[in-house]
């Protein structure tokens, strides 16, 4: 399939997710040393957990609104809402008013906004694009995804410290004119039944019990929720309690003849690497993996991915940090495909979209347990965190495991020795 056959509005999400989780990597990782410098750790990991729960609930808003009013108004919307957000953070920063709480509430306001438009995004690109297309949209996507994040987080680790303001103000400038492409660009993709439908409801929470209590009695299912929260939490640490001992622990260390480093710089340079690594090393990994079973490949691949985020949660050396991200990195190159193509089998045909929605939560609750560990972290050790962050891979292993098991007795899996 060309690239000039896929549907306008796919097209302006690929270009304008590009930018969005740019924006998002120079500024929102380093949130969380801001809060902590200001607040200390214990609360600004209090404050970030209200911010998550904040987000789950949004999200769920989201995927309503934009199935009653259309993708169209809540994706404009909330990137109007996002681009004042970025505004207020400025202000709140300014020499002529500065005001961590504000900043604060504006961080919040960011985060509801995004997670309002996050299902309006991705049901805009199933709506406009047949199966067949998917593959192709979705693997551009992940490079893009991977691509920005690399990019976002090197601009943010080396400006933050110095020109916090011209960043956010750089955001809030481009946040408007994404909206503005949102507005006038874009064309209204909802589905024509889905109004009449939609108008027999008549409150959020009478559609959450009778939508998705089914759902949740489903044990299969569950256990693969609940193994992918846990590979979330595992996942997140790079940006939250990782960023933040660096900034604590790792000091001012040279690197390269006359290259010096700080904490803040050394975890954005392991967040670059990890993007360029996945955006580079997907092909080989897959080569390599392709005459393993899926088990094995998914047991080694959590391993790797478990181990070498223990690592990095204890570790101040440079070169050991970074072979541990290349380590847990391929890791998760081996474990993700086995994964997707796991998720299928354990779920209802005619339930998709409801199992996915659900199944999206497990994002923010690994986003939770994160911002957990980081308020844990001011009362126990690193060498804690680091044996916690290997109870959560090893949980996840057995559950995942489990699971493949049980398809392995219906012949579903490659069970090549």
């Amino acid at each position: 399939m060309l690239l000039n056959k896929i549907h306008k509005n796919i097209k302006i999400r690929l270009i304008s997710g590009f930018f969005q989780r740019t924006l998002r990597a120079m500024i929102l990782p380093y949130m969380i040393i801001y809060l902590s410098a200001y607040f200390g750790v214990t609360l600004s990991g209090i404050l970030l957990m209200i911010s998550v729960i904040m987000g789950i609930l949004a999200s769920l808003l989201g995927g309503y609104y934009a199935d009653r009013i259309g993708r169209k108004v809540v994706i404009s919307v909330s990137e109007f809402v996002i681009a004042v957000s970025f505004l207020g953070m400025f202000i709140s920063n300014t020499n002529y008013f500065s005001s961590p709480i504000t900043a604060y509430l504006f961080f919040c306001i960011n985060t509801v906004a995004f997670n309002i438009s996050f299902p309006a995004l991705n049901a805009m690109i199933i709506d406009v694009s047949t199966p067949e297309s998917r593959k192709l949209i979705y693997s551009i996507n992940y490079w893009i995804t991977n691509l920005s994040l690399a990019i976002g987080s090197l601009i943010g680790a080396f400006l933050y410290s110095e020109f916090l303001q011209e960043l956010l103000l750089s955001c809030f400038f481009m946040s408007m004119i994404i909206f503005f492409v949102f507005l006038f660009f874009i064309e209204e993709s909802i589905p024509e039944q889905s109004e009449p439908r939609l108008l027999k409801i008549r409150t959020l929470p009478s559609v959450l019990f009778s939508e998705y209590s089914p759902i949740l009695k489903d044990l299969k299912f569950l256990k693969f929720f609940f193994s992918s929260l846990l590979i979330m939490a595992v996942e997140l640490q790079l940006t939250n309690f990782v960023t933040v001992r660096l900034n604590k622990e790792f000091g001012t260390r040279q690197l390269f003849g006359d290259l010096k480093l700080s904490g803040i710089e050394m975890s954005g340079i392991l967040r670059t690497e990890a993007a360029l690594l996945v955006v580079f090393c997907t092909f080989i990994v897959v080569k390599f993996t392709r005459k393993l079973s899926d088990k094995t490949t998914l047991t080694f691949g959590l391993l790797f991915f478990t181990i070498g985020y223990m690592v990095i949660a204890v570790s101040n050396d440079p070169a050991l940090l970074m072979v541990s991200v290349l380590v847990l990195i391929i890791g998760e190159l081996m474990w993700v495909p086995v994964s997707q193509s796991l998720l299928p089998l354990l779920i209802d045909d005619h339930k998709r979209t409801k199992y996915l929605a659900i199944l999206n939560l497990h994002q923010r609750g690994g986003e939770l347990i994160a911002t957990l560990t980081l308020t844990l972290s001011s009362v126990i050790t690193s060498w804690y965190i680091s044996v916690f962050i290997g109870l959560m891979g090893f949980i996840a292993l057995l559950m995942m495991r489990s699971l493949i098991i049980t398809q392995y007795k219906n012949n579903y899996f490659n069970q090549k020795a």
